[in-house]
């Protein structure tokens, strides 16, 4: 309000903190702006304290969303460079990489699908060996799926996925 009463001019864009009496702070945006009469003289000023603790929480929360996102994307880099060396080096044709690279990077968006459905916080076991085992089949006479549900955190899911990805396509290749 000062500034603006001595540069006579209203304040925008300016975020400030109060003391409320139970010794909380919270962040407002003020905005003081001066009145003029028909002459142009200063007569005075009002204010308009904006309380903006909900938006300071969403801008935090979107921070801290933000940084998981990088941090799950370059995991996720990493994997895809892993898978792609893993691929090229034991690929005899560029026909035979794009095969195999092509079906483990399906196997790993399944799960990624999966873990998303779930705000990665993990993927049941037996729902992951079936992605993979019967790429989207729901039955197969010659698999039988028992036991409890067991929740595996999503850096195992991705792991699980990709071994159980392997021995399907290795049962696959070998004519089984």
């Amino acid at each position: 309000m000062a500034i603006a009463l001595k540069e006579q001019r209203p304040m925008r864009g300016v975020v400030a903190w109060a003391i409320r009496p139970d010794g909380t702070q919270i962040p407002f945006m003020p905005f003081p702006t001066p009145l003029f009469d028909e002459n142009g003289q200063l007569i005075g000023a009002i204010n308009m304290l904006v309380d903006i603790t909900e938006r300071k929480k969403a801008e935090q929360t979107q921070a801290l969303l933000i940084n998981e996102l990088n941090h799950r994307v370059k995991n996720t880099l990493a994997v895809v460079q892993a898978l792609a060396q893993q691929t090229m080096r034991r690929a005899s044709s560029p026909r035979q990489f794009a095969e195999s690279f092509s079906g483990r990077l399906d196997a790993l968006a399944r799960t990624h699908s999966r873990l998303s459905e779930t705000i990665w916080k993990g993927a049941e076991f037996s729902r992951l060996l079936k992605d993979e085992l019967l790429l989207g089949s729901d039955t197969d006479s010659r698999l039988s799926f028992s036991g409890p549900p067991i929740l595996l955190e999503s850096q195992q899911a991705l792991n699980e996925a990709l071994i159980a990805h392997e021995l399907a396509t290795m049962r696959a290749n070998m004519g089984h």
